[in-house]
């Protein structure tokens, strides 16, 4: 599998001759704070975690019919959810997001963490199944730098993405991915993508830059 950046929380996911695009946005959301460029297809299908307009606005990529919101096949891969609070007051002020897991023919897992806002034990547990973990670690509507480098310690050594966080096309205030490599302190680098194996168990952040 291969895993490009389009900014935010939204990525390309190429496996064999399936692509997906994960929690997508589009120009102008949230109340005009977003100005990343239009996410453009064509996809094979369109995964979302949670129906927040800067991760569902799925409706402006051309050549998408098949929105992925419950656990199903999408050509090699097998793609499943789980519901965690998008707040640390149990989905009582932000409401409720999902983790999204997918793995491919060869075991390869991916997991993208949504705007998971806490965890629990069957949570790390569920998350410890991953090569790649895609985390949110801006604050505000998700988790902070310091938690999310908890829940990575508690999940143990693997690949870590983060996302959601500071970018200055997005008017959100946001803490930013150099805060979360501070308070983890993994070996990290810069890549443009990420090809994702199965038993890669590296402790490693990857902050890739954004393909668009």
């Amino acid at each position: 599998m291969i895993l490009r950046w389009l900014g935010h929380a939204a990525f390309s996911l190429q496996c064999e001759q399936t692509r997906l695009c994960l929690d997508p946005h589009a120009p102008g959301v949230v109340g005009g704070r977003f100005h990343l460029p239009a996410i453009e297809g064509p996809y094979d299908a369109v995964v979302v975690s949670h129906p927040h307009e800067d991760h569902h606005a799925w409706r402006p990529i051309l050549g998408t019919t098949h929105i992925v919101d419950t656990d199903q096949r999408v050509g090699e891969l097998e793609i499943s959810f789980r519901a965690v609070a998008h707040d640390s007051v149990g989905g009582a002020a932000m409401g409720w997001s999902r983790m999204v897991r997918i793995r491919d023919r060869h075991g390869a897992t991916l997991v993208h963490c949504g705007d998971i806002g806490a965890w629990s034990q069957q949570d790390v547990l569920w998350l410890q199944d991953a090569d790649v973990v895609l985390m949110p670690v801006g604050g505000n509507f998700t988790l902070n730098p310091d938690l999310a480098a908890e829940l990575c310690r508690q999940i143990g050594p693997r690949m870590i993405v983060p996302m959601h966080a500071q970018d200055p096309m997005v008017d959100l205030a946001l803490a930013s991915t150099d805060d979360f490599v501070r308070q983890l302190q993994w070996t990290s680098e810069r890549l443009d993508q990420l090809t994702i194996a199965a038993n890669c168990r590296e402790a490693r952040i990857i902050s890739l830059r954004r393909d668009l």
